[in-house]
């Protein structure tokens, strides 16, 4: 009897080639990281960004956006941003990247966010999320690479992201006075 699956003796066999693997899955996970940053500068030059925007990047595959008046203590109160933009959430078989807005502990604030995005006159993108223990106002999941041309897929990538930013920061822009209102 074998201490080693057949699975694990492949790798065991292979692992030179098992090691560039992991290092390339890391180089990958390190570029889409400069891509969701690269982001910044293209949001820097729309029309509605020098109303007191701010760009962050929490962790390593998340990147969010919100506005100054908006802040709350050491952070922002209200978050557009994408999470899990990594090569597992992108490229394999794990939870789709999620673009979403999200409230940070304030339920008064959440419940009045969903409140207005529920209003059937607005045309918006993403769901909203109705479980309001976890403080996300609406999600919107980002379409898995399926194969093809990867440069096409990153740039659907970057335009479905900077167009979600965009439609929520003026959205929510024009909601300022009722999110000032909770905070």
């Amino acid at each position: 009897m074998s201490t080693f699956t057949d699975e694990s003796m492949l790798l065991i066999e292979n692992w030179d080639t098992v090691r560039d693997i992991l290092r390339a899955h890391d180089s990958l996970s390190g570029e889409l990281i400069t891509v969701l940053n690269s982001l910044e500068s293209e949001l820097a030059q729309m029309p509605w960004w020098p109303d007191q925007w701010h760009f962050a990047q929490t962790r390593r595959a998340q990147v969010y956006i919100s506005n100054g008046n908006w802040r709350q203590g050491d952070g922002y109160a209200v978050w557009i941003g994408v999470e899990r933009v990594s090569p597992d959430h992108l490229f394999g078989s794990g939870p789709a990247a999620n673009l979403y807005v999200w409230i940070r502990d304030n339920d008064a604030l959440l419940a009045e966010l969903i409140r207005q995005r529920q209003n059937p006159g607005e045309e918006l993108p993403g769901e909203v999320d109705l479980r309001t223990s976890n403080g996300y106002v609406v999600r919107e999941a980002i379409g898995q690479y399926i194969g093809g041309d990867v440069e096409a897929y990153v740039a659907e990538l970057r335009a479905q992201i900077l167009g979600f930013f965009g439609t929520y920061a003026q959205w929510l822009w024009g909601i300022d006075e009722a999110i000032r209102r909770h905070l």
